[in-house]
C-alpha cells in the first residue's frame, strides 16, 4: 500500500493517492499519531502540494518506527 502511494505521489497523481488513504485509516484506526499524519497527508494532496511527499516520509517513518 505505501509504495503504491509513493507511486501515485511521485507521478503527481493526487487523486489516486487519495483513494489509499481511507485503507490506511481503517489498518491505523487506533494509533493517533500516525491517523493525524494520514489526515495531513490527505490535506495536502487535496491541495495537490508536491510537499505532500515529505508528509509521505514522515508516515512511512511512523510505520516503519
Amino acid at each position: 500500500m505505501i509504495s503504491e502511494l509513493e507511486e501515485h505521489i511521485k507521478h503527481q497523481e493526487y487523486d489516486a493517492a487519495k483513494e489509499v488513504l481511507p485503507l490506511l485509516k481503517t489498518l491505523f484506526h487506533e494509533q493517533s499519531e500516525i491517523l493525524m499524519t494520514i489526515d495531513q497527508l490527505q490535506k495536502q494532496l487535496e491541495q495537490k502540494d508536491p510537499g505532500s511527499e515529505r508528509q509521505l516520509q514522515q508516515l512511512k517513518q511512523l510505520l516503519v518506527g
